[in-house]
């Protein structure tokens, strides 16, 4: 039998800093079939400063990017009771982190699995910080160069609980630029590790056909209309979606492999 799948929903900035709203997703996930949700720890002052200009200028309210990024903040008793209802709920509870404070914050907490945004993989000191947990690390490579991927490749070869997945940092991405063959070249990159896909098309068709191409772990993100405000919202799927992409999947997994 193949690996089993698992699908990570991403929350992302989706609740756009309200701690209800955040708990709405969750509860919004709970018959889905997601087995992890994954959050964005980010604290302003230790990954930004008032001189950061936006990337993009998206925002109504904030007049800086260091200013939205304080708006998307929750206190570490807010994030350890995020953790608690996830794990209550019987999801995996899984974060990125952007800074060593972060990061501890994240391990006083309790935290068991990280995902490592692909915009962090020349952030050596973060990276070995993780690494050096033996925990679960999962690590996306929207912005990585095949010279990151040997790279990668060097400082995680011999770490057991690391996983890849495949992303373009498209968003939304469009068919065109899904490539799915990109697959291929990780798995035998990474000698054949479990390899997966990090989704930002806005298609619930897209995971399941990637089954065919041997991708078992899946990460998407969540929003409850694209039509609302937010960086992500147009690249994510609805809660309704995310259920159907999953029952989808699945029955494709069992007509192959049980």
């Amino acid at each position: 039998m193949k690996n089993k799948l698992y699908f990570i929903c991403e929350v992302g900035q989706a609740h756009d800093g309200s701690l209800g709203i955040l708990y709405s997703y969750i509860d919004s996930l709970k018959d889905s079939g997601v087995n992890a949700i994954k959050f964005q720890i980010h604290l302003a002052d230790y990954e930004s400063s008032k001189y950061e200009k936006f990337r993009i200028n998206f925002s109504y309210e904030d007049n800086t990017r260091m200013d939205y990024w304080r708006r998307m903040e929750f206190t570490e008793d807010q994030w350890r009771n995020v953790k608690n209802y996830c794990e209550k709920l019987g999801f995996d509870f899984i974060v990125s982190v952007f800074s060593i404070e972060a990061f501890n914050l994240a391990e006083r907490i309790g935290c068991k699995v990280y995902k490592i945004a692909s915009g962090e993989i020349k952030n050596h000191l973060l990276l070995n910080k993780i690494k050096n947990t033996g925990k679960q690390i999962i690590l996306s490579t929207g912005l990585c160069t095949d010279e990151d991927l040997y790279d990668i490749k060097k400082i995680f070869e011999n770490y057991e609980n690391f996983q890849i997945l495949h992303c373009n940092t498209e968003y939304p991405c469009k068919p065109e630029n899904y490539n799915i063959e990109k697959l291929e070249k990780l798995s035998t990159i990474f000698n054949n590790r479990i390899i997966g896909y990090s989704d930002h098309s806005a298609n619930k068709y897209l995971i399941p056909s990637l089954i065919l191409k041997d991708a078992r772990i899946f990460e998407f993100h969540v929003v409850f209309d694209r039509k609302m405000f937010g960086p992500d919202s147009s690249s994510s799927l609805t809660p309704i979606e995310i259920k159907e992409m999953i029952d989808a999947s699945k029955m494709i997994y069992k007509g192959l492999y049980l």
